[in-house]
């Protein structure tokens, strides 16, 4: 629906006398659509049918604004909620890389030696064989991490494969394992004081 020219200079002699409301984006996006100029005009005119679809039109314009607003504001906190729990994850499971093989000072990380001590010919073999801790074990090339992992329980191998080998998270492999992630957690965290043991031959507290 486009409007006359009088239809035109009617309207902006309306926006003159009513600045305030023109000042509104709202309504002033509302407005930038001719057909509801003419709604506008129509109802100034006594048309009672184009005031009540007036004002329905811009009841779901309104809406739509709103709508737009909230999804916007969900989106940007769900990503704020996403980036916390990531860093509380990081504080609670830190990356095997950060943890160093042996107290010597430029020692490699056990993440590195895990990444560089796989053999490549084993390295294209699919996901469902590397979840065996024994297939795992048996690509290592670094033997003195090959001789740590061998002295961990199963279980230990089996949670160590799973978050170190694949990159499961605690809550992964726990569903996959039907076990707590606070179970996967202890385990991990055991797993891996007994890998820096064995290849520093002393004894170190929990953790990194």
């Amino acid at each position: 629906m486009l409007i006359s020219d009088h239809q035109q200079q009617r309207f902006r002699r309306y926006c003159e006398a009513n600045p305030a409301l023109l000042a509104n984006r709202v309504v002033a996006g509302f407005f930038q659509d001719e057909a509801r100029v003419g709604l506008l005009l129509k109802a100034m005119d006594g048309d009672p049918e184009s005031r009540r679809e007036l004002e329905q039109s811009f009841r779901r314009h309104f809406f739509r604004i709103r709508f737009m607003k909230y999804m916007v504001s969900t989106v940007k906190f769900a990503a704020i909620d996403q980036q916390r729990s990531c860093r509380r994850r990081d504080a609670v499971q830190p990356l095997l890389y950060d943890c160093p093989s042996t107290t010597e000072e430029g020692a490699p990380l056990l993440g590195e030696l895990f990444q560089n001590s796989r053999d490549p010919s084993s390295a294209a073999a699919s996901e469902e064989a590397v979840t065996d801790p024994e297939t795992f074990h048996n690509s290592l090339t670094n033997e003195q991490l090959a001789d740590a992992f061998a002295s961990l329980t199963y279980k230990q191998k089996l949670v160590t494969t799973l978050c170190y080998a694949l990159g499961y998270r605690d809550t992964e492999a726990a569903q996959m394992l039907g076990v707590s992630p606070q179970s996967i957690s202890k385990t991990r965290r055991l797993a891996l004081s007994k890998l820096r043991q064995a290849m520093t031959g002393r004894r170190e507290g929990n953790g990194c």
